[in-house]
């Protein structure tokens, strides 16, 4: 982590969002980015590098469940 970065998460915690950590997730998923950033906002504003690798599964999972229960409504 560069001094630029440790100098923003101290001035602004928990409010930093990694934009590394947006693409990574997103992958080829259609959602728009506000929403990953606020997914990631809420798990992962934090410089520490093992909280924001547990924290980046969050919005992956979330999105798998959300779309297996949209899957399975019957749509007659």
């Amino acid at each position: 982590m560069t001094l630029f970065d440790q100098k923003i998460n101290q001035w602004f915690p928990g409010l930093v969002v990694r934009k590394d950590l947006v693409k990574t997730v997103k992958g080829n998923a259609i959602v728009p980015t506000f929403v990953l950033e606020y997914l990631l906002g809420q798990y992962c504003a934090t410089s520490d590098e093992a909280t924001i690798q547990t924290g980046a599964v969050f919005p992956v999972s979330w999105f798998h469940r959300l779309y297996s229960s949209i899957k399975s409504i019957s749509w007659e």
